[in-house]
């Protein structure tokens, strides 16, 4: 099952407009005990979502983190493989795929975990990154919310209430689309 997910996320099968995509994850710390240290002693490019100095100081292990998987060095292909197995099945991480590079990426992550209201005005935090909430924002969001959601970004994929089940939503003309992809079958990658 593991494999086909890795398989699922592997970034070289997309091909849309000759663009080069990667795949990120975003972790909640919380979920993970082990992850901030795994992240401290690994190689994979991360970041914590947290802006505020103050807060990612006193929150460093426990904070969300923005993960850039990599599935063609060795080295961070057996440590993306880890964190997706890791991650998986928990309700405390997502992933996506774009053609961003990672600071950018990054921003485009931090412009949806925090909210703010009409004069700009920073309200709080949306923990978008589990995907019970992720589900329930994507179905109730209004139409330049999902837009917003979806700039930059080719889809995203969580876990389903349904064990073994991957959901990939895909921004389209009609709204967001979504498929159920079965991880016990041969043709889920």
């Amino acid at each position: 099952m593991i494999q086909q997910l890795i398989k699922i996320l592997d970034p070289s099968h997309i091909d849309y407009e000759a663009l080069d995509f990667h795949t990120y994850c975003v972790a909640d710390g919380v979920k993970y005990p082990m992850l901030y240290s795994d992240l401290e002693e690994g190689v994979l490019h991360y970041d914590i979502l947290f802006k505020e100095e103050a807060l990612r100081e006193k929150l460093q292990t426990v904070a969300p983190f923005v993960i850039q998987l990599n599935f063609e060095d060795e080295l961070q292909k057996e440590e993306s493989e880890a964190l997706i197995e890791q991650c998986y099945g928990k309700n405390g991480a997502i992933f996506f795929a774009t053609p961003l590079d990672f600071a950018e990426a990054l921003e485009k992550m931090r412009e949806i975990f925090y909210l703010h209201d009409e004069t700009g005005k920073m309200q709080g935090v949306l923990r978008f990154y589990e995907p019970l909430v992720f589900e329930g924002f994507v179905h109730t969001a209004q139409k330049e919310a999902q837009s917003a959601l979806f700039s930059k970004i080719y889809c995203y994929w969580c876990e389903d209430v349904e064990e073994n089940i991957l959901i990939q939503y895909q921004y389209t003309p009609k709204g967001i689309g979504y498929k159920k992809i079965n991880l016990h079958t041969k043709d889920a990658a």
